[in-house]
């Protein structure tokens, strides 16, 4: 299905304004790959696709002066992509019953966060237990390669919020931010972890597609007012379950002698998102409710199925890629 034709057709899109002739050629083979991933499901294909979705979401918030921001085709590239996951993501849980109300929407919020003691996958379980130097490395490498600075995310999700609401976004992106301390920027903590372990440049090629699926969720729930209740159910589901998920991995770093100094990341955020998550609860997700109504926890609810199955596939896959008897790295063809 040529998913390694796309793949090159599309960088030679990306590295300048392209011609006629070569936006056809890409619309064609982007066509083909989308029904060889979604209708075939062939990993070459959602591997092709998921690399140039996150390359283009990664550009527009990271870069400055580049092309790709503007382009009309890259965007089309980015919602045909994006669109096509997230039916088939909503698809997977469309026969469930979701909260219609506030009350409904805390007890069920409730259930599914509550952990009492466990992680939230076995990838963790695996992570602070059993991993060895090198896949825990290979963990790490694979969350740099997709590792979106919350701080962004939170800015960007934040545009038009008023109130108590806007209070809650701030208190999370100062904690973020460091406060008034630049070695507490959350991403600086991150990246001194990612040096540490001697992690360089990370090809898109290296990754799971659904490592890549991930990061590019967040970016693009974030990026679009349209989808403010979704990203906030998304976020939320992420604040809740970070504490016991980074814990696991700061004990398991621990445990095979990492610098204590290099797992303040994930000892901080396991602590600190214990807080954010009752504060995104009470003062952004329940008041949206209470004045909104139904639809409204409807749509915060899907953000949180949204992330519990974007989350899960993602681990079900470093799992599998981590314990195989012969570990290899799975690549786009």
């Amino acid at each position: 299905m040529r998913a390694s034709a796309y793949a090159a057709s599309f960088k030679r899109c990306l590295r300048r304004p392209e011609s006629g002739d070569e936006r056809e050629q890409l619309r064609d083979l982007l066509n083909e790959q989308l029904r060889a991933a979604y209708d075939m499901r062939r990993e070459d294909s959602l591997h092709a696709l998921h690399a140039s979705l996150n390359e283009i979401l990664f550009r527009r918030f990271n870069r400055t002066r580049d092309h790709v921001e503007r382009s009309p085709l890259m965007f089309e590239v980015q919602q045909r992509i994006i669109e096509a996951q997230l039916d088939a993501d909503l698809q997977s849980f469309k026969e469930e019953s979701l909260p219609q109300s506030a009350d409904a929407f805390e007890h069920w919020y409730d259930a599914r966060s509550r952990l009492d003691g466990r992680t939230p996958h076995r990838l963790f379980d695996f992570i602070q237990t059993q991993a060895n130097e090198a896949q825990f490395r290979r963990f790490i490498e694979v969350e740099a390669g997709v590792h979106v600075s919350f701080d962004d995310v939170l800015a960007l999700a934040q545009v038009g919020v008023r109130g108590a609401p806007k209070s809650e976004f701030f208190h999370n992106l100062q904690d973020e931010v460091g406060s008034t301390n630049p070695d507490k920027f959350h991403l600086t903590m991150f990246e001194r972890l990612v040096e540490g372990l001697g992690i360089r440049s990370i090809s898109r090629d290296a990754l799971p597609w659904e490592a890549l699926a991930c990061g590019s969720y967040m970016m693009f729930l974030a990026h679009f007012r349209d989808f403010y209740l979704y990203c906030v159910g998304y976020l939320g589901c992420l604040e809740a379950i970070t504490p016991a998920r980074f814990g696991s991995i700061a004990r398991g770093g621990a445990r095979l002698g990492v610098d204590e100094s290099l797992l303040d990341y994930y000892a901080e955020h396991s602590v600190l998102d214990t807080q954010h998550a009752q504060g995104w609860l009470h003062n952004i997700i329940l008041p949206a409710i209470y004045e909104n109504g139904a639809q409204t926890s409807r749509d915060i609810a899907t953000g949180v199925r949204l992330r519990e199955c974007v989350a899960e596939r993602y681990w079900d896959a470093m799992l599998a890629e981590l314990t195989a008897p012969r570990r290899s790295t799975r690549k786009g063809t």
